[in-house]
């Protein structure tokens, strides 16, 4: 279930499960506004991110692109 990545890890399984269901992906040109206030951690982020992939990779390694991971 794709609601399941919130946050940064959404867009990731997203382009994962459109890659993995033949879809289409193109690249667009984007304009970011930097904001100053705002602080990523970046520690955090990458385990975040390392785990995210971690569970998903087992996800579709087990069931695939089932309707359960839908």
């Amino acid at each position: 279930n794709l609601n399941n990545y919130p946050g940064w890890f959404f867009d990731t399984a997203l382009l994962l499960y459109a890659e993995n269901n033949g879809m289409r992906i193109k690249d667009l040109s984007i304009t970011c506004i930097d904001n100053r206030k705002w602080r990523l951690k970046i520690i955090s982020t990458i385990f975040y991110f390392i785990k995210n992939l971690f569970t998903l990779r087992i996800k579709t390694f087990l069931w695939g692109w089932t309707s359960r991971n839908r």
